[in-house]
């Protein structure tokens, strides 16, 4: 792998907390000091983190014993680290929600969002309390912390509000009423709002680790570059005025429009090298020939050792 000028080695390091020990993993080969590790089994990895649910990603681990995988069980807790040569930060860390071994071949899923996620809450508040006070009081109750809270609007509920039910779940309910997001990382809450541009900022160049010129979001490229005409418009309107559209158009319309709605959540796709310290919710700021400007990260894939970023410009889009 090459970065800039400089050639590069990928590297995963992985720890699996089973009940008796803690199993390290190390791939490829590489000269360690500690002997404890697991060392040149090859381990293959993606990683996942989309809209407001908890990330989640799946390892594969060749050429492990049964006695050794027979160790590893549900709900083992897993830290995913990964990077070029000595440069390593973790990835993930979460919980395993399903194990498959065979063959010498232990395939693990596993879920960021804690086993806390079935903590039930039953509080009432009073008249008058903001939002950011019920927040932070539930997340205190199943033991997350808020690591970041800006509402686009800190909703005050004028005549109370009752919750009973999963603490997690009702925290992402009162996120939505202020219109606002939330992102979950193990136990740390990160909830913030479109316009928000809080954040650590990365520069991202050819030389930094991009790979492919930023690619504008093509419903928006459409109706940036496509204009409807006057008789376009006359047409669109007559259809709305229109009464008489069966079920099944009804219904395709509405997949359409749910399918526009899911491709309109971000305007540009990057795609770049695996930079471990990047994660959801971050800016970047991008030099490339087709955008140049600060990007939030709204979603992250990470395959083979490169991230597709899916974003929101904070500077002009087509820009």
């Amino acid at each position: 792998m090459i970065i800039g000028n400089r050639l590069t080695n990928e590297v995963t390091e992985l720890h699996i907390f089973t009940k008796d020990e803690e199993l390290k993993f190390i791939s490829p080969f590489v000269e360690i000091e500690d002997k404890d590790y697991i060392n040149g089994l090859n381990i293959d990895w993606n990683y996942k983190d989309d809209d407001d649910k908890p990330a989640t990603f799946e390892i594969t681990i060749k050429g492990l014993s049964q006695t050794t995988a027979s160790k590893i069980k549900l709900k083992d807790n897993v830290v995913l680290s990964a990077g070029f040569d000595s440069d390593i930060g973790e990835i993930a860390e979460g919980f395993i929600i399903d194990k498959v071994y065979n063959k010498n071949e232990l395939k693990i899923i596993c879920s960021e969002l804690d086993i806390k996620f079935n903590d039930i809450v039953s509080v009432s508040y009073e008249p008058g309390t903001l939002a950011s006070e019920i927040i932070k009081d539930l997340a205190r109750k199943i033991n997350f912390f808020v690591k970041q809270l800006d509402l686009e609007v800190d909703v005050a509920y004028e005549n109370g509000e009752s919750v009973t039910g999963h603490g997690l779940k009702e925290i992402q309910e009162i996120v939505k009423d202020c219109e606002s997001k939330i992102n979950i990382k193990n136990n740390l809450l990160y909830i913030y709002s479109d316009v928000s541009i809080k954040g650590n900022k990365y520069v991202l160049d050819f030389n930094s680790g991009l790979l492919e010129q930023p690619k504008l979001n093509e419903e928006l490229r459409e109706k940036i570059e496509i204009k409807p005409t006057k008789k376009e418009k006359e047409t669109k309107e007559t259809t709305k005025k229109s009464t008489k559209k069966t079920t099944k158009k009804s219904k395709e319309a509405k997949e359409e429009k749910k399918d526009t709605e899911e491709k309109n959540k971000y305007d540009y796709q990057v795609v770049s090298l695996l930079i471990h310290y990047i994660k959801k919710g971050d800016i970047i700021q991008i030099e490339s020939d087709t955008y140049n400007g600060d990007l939030k990260i709204i979603a992250i894939d990470i395959n083979d050792f490169k991230m597709t970023l899916k974003t929101k410009a904070l500077n002009k889009v087509g820009g």
